[in-house]
């Protein structure tokens, strides 16, 4: 009974072209992955910068409403060298009502900021580990993609081709019958 011999050549060409392939997708795909990557890095820098920004801006808002109150409670501001003449400043209630709410919102939006600034910095990290991980998984996809493309190239020539050659020069050197 004779048993069909599958084409080994074609495993081997398929082989040797996977290996290559797999080195050019892994040289190029993880460029992009990692500009995708570093714009987020850049995104997510901003807003910790911006919101950073915003926090101190809420602090010092707080830090002005509250010296606001403060005064309110002696009911005079004097401040001199306007013209002359010191300024007395009072506030009502519903005025103070309105700074201590103020003063809340601006407290409520410090928080949230910290709680943005926070998340952002784990999304950062986040980031750069996956980053660092898609330049191992690089590493590895060119390795492995020289080893396959190598092994399969190797044994194309040396187990199939050689012998092809060696037909082709012996048909090649043999007299032509028809002549």
């Amino acid at each position: 009974m004779n048993v069909p011999v599958p084409p080994t050549d074609n495993l081997y060409k398929y082989m040797a072209l996977v290996g290559t392939i797999m080195v050019c997708a892994s040289v190029y795909f993880p460029r992009v992955l990692l500009r995708e990557a570093e714009e987020k890095l850049n995104a997510t820098g901003l807003k910790i910068d911006t919101t950073k920004i915003e926090i101190k801006y809420f602090e010092h808002r707080v830090a002005s409403l509250g010296s606001i109150i403060d005064h309110a409670a002696s009911e005079r501001i004097d401040v001199s060298g306007f013209r002359g003449k010191p300024i007395t400043l009072k506030y009502s209630d519903t005025e103070l009502k309105a700074i201590l709410t103020q003063v809340d919102e601006l407290e409520r939006s410090t928080e949230i900021s910290v709680a943005e600034v926070k998340h952002l910095n784990e999304r950062d990290k986040a980031l750069s580990k996956e980053c660092k991980e898609i330049l191992w998984y690089s590493y590895g996809f060119v390795f492995g993609g020289i080893v396959l493309a190598l092994w399969g190239y190797s044994l194309w020539y040396f187990r199939i081709q050689i012998y092809q050659d060696k037909a082709l020069k012996h048909s090649a050197n043999k007299p032509n019958a028809a002549a």
